[in-house]
């Protein structure tokens, strides 16, 4: 049952595939949560509004009315103008220049905070995750991209214009992949789960393919395309293209997260997304990486852990950031 009178608030993570909805208290403890599938093909409209379905499914499952909601805060996988709450861009979805901000406020009447969904997740991990108690956190999560939030002294470092964190397009090799963004050699172009497919999916055709039966046997048995998650299965039993692909992603990851090391000097560098699944098949080759390529002083101090529930960091992340909110100045 909800506490009288206490606050609570709305935290959204919205997803390519999922929106994951939670009530939370201002401990950070999550009441309850409900998920609803994105759908982003049906429109942004039905998106939103399957966002305002699950917003009051969580009121109703935690006994807390909407009148003792002080916020909304939604992470969402785009580029955010801070002002209004507006989706500037967000290709996963298909979103641009979508107004969330401001129908949701409509909507409910209360107020509504957006912002990158790597910020949200950082935040919440240093509220209740494995970033707890840091005074300087560098959250990285890998997926279908590569991106980081940073918190510093409780809050969220956004740089001048918002954009701090794009850890993924660090330039890695000048002669590198080209990317998404335009630039050539960025880090998640070598360490995304897209870009691991793609490189096991080139060794299989070449002349190493005939070693490698774990992942011609998942390819068989799911059918479709290599995915990142396939190739780290696939490296887990043992599959030696898999795991020499997975390697190299991890090494590059190392590097580029030794850089944000000697740069920033955080005492905690919590790692999610779905790379973290694969555990100490990460970790360790991680852990070695980062503590030998960063500044010394910096390596020193850091500790390295991975993300114990990613999705409810998210949801936690995006309740507070009413809590820790600094508008951006002109």
């Amino acid at each position: 049952m909800a506490q009288k009178g206490k606050k609570y608030a709305v935290g959204i993570d919205l997803g390519g595939t999922k929106i994951a909805v939670g009530m939370v208290d201002e401990a950070g403890h999550i009441l309850s949560q409900a998920r609803r599938p994105t759908g982003a093909e049906e429109g942004y409209r039905a998106v939103i509004g399957r966002m305002a379905d699950a917003i009051r499914a969580v009121a109703e499952d935690s006994a807390v009315s909407l009148s003792e909601v002080s916020s909304i805060g939604v992470g969402v996988p785009g580029t955010p103008d801070f002002s209004d709450g507006t989706v500037i861009f967000a290709p996963n979805i298909g979103w641009r220049d979508v107004p969330l901000g401001r129908l949701l406020r409509e909507e409910f009447g209360l107020p509504v905070y957006v912002d990158y969904d790597t910020n949200a997740a950082a935040l919440g991990e240093y509220m209740v995750g494995a970033g707890k108690g840091a005074r300087v956190l560098l959250f990285v999560t890998v997926g279908t991209g590569v991106g980081a939030g940073i918190v510093f002294a409780g809050k969220l470092f956004r740089g001048a214009t918002g954009i701090a964190g794009e850890i993924g397009h660090m330039v890695m090799d000048k002669d590198g992949p080209p990317c998404t963004c335009g630039n050539i050699g960025c880090l998640q172009m070598f360490s995304k789960g897209p870009a691991l497919a793609d490189r096991a999916a080139q060794a299989i055709e070449g002349e190493e393919g005939s070693r490698s039966t774990v992942l011609r046997e998942l390819l068989r048995a799911q059918g479709g395309g290599l995915t990142g998650e396939m190739v780290i299965k696939a490296a887990r039993e043992g599959d030696p293209i898999a795991r020499k692909v997975f390697e190299e992603g991890v090494l590059y990851l190392g590097l580029g997260i030794a850089n944000a090391v000697s740069l920033l000097n955080p005492d905690v560098v919590v790692v999610g997304g779905g790379i973290a699944k694969a555990g100490d098949l990460l970790f360790k080759s991680l852990v070695k990486t980062v503590k030998e390529r960063a500044y010394p002083m910096a390596a020193e101090c850091v500790d390295i852990r991975l993300s114990m529930n990613s999705e409810e960091a998210a949801i936690v992340g995006a309740a507070m950031l009413e809590a820790t909110w600094e508008p951006l100045k002109p």
